[in-house]
């Protein structure tokens, strides 16, 4: 896990499955949803949006590929709402393309 500028971080995981790697996104947006923070003497609650892009890089190019097939993801992400992970994988057309809370 890294900070990628200005405001994202990028984490790459090795040996997932592409639903293993949506999963983890999924896990780590309803832990920030559900855990209250405190900032000035109140309660807060935070969201966030992820993009996620499923591949096997062969080349530091094709990394640099799936780091912008990711960035693509979350530009989706933060053009469709709060609280959401997007996905984008031109190697499977089956993967569903949002994994996101109803909306309230």
């Amino acid at each position: 896990m890294g900070r990628w500028p200005p405001d994202d971080f990028i984490i790459l995981t090795v040996d997932r499955n592409a639903f293993g790697g949506i999963a983890l996104a999924q896990k780590i947006r309803e832990i920030v949803a559900s855990t209250p923070f405190r900032y000035k003497d109140k309660e807060v609650r935070a969201t966030i949006r992820a993009g996620v892009a499923i591949a096997r890089p062969q080349s530091a190019e094709a990394l640099d590929e799936l780091i912008e097939t990711a960035k693509r993801a979350l530009v989706k992400a933060k053009a469709s709402g709060r609280n959401r992970v997007e996905v984008l994988s031109p190697a499977s057309s089956s993967l569903p393309a949002t994994l996101n809370p109803p909306e309230s």
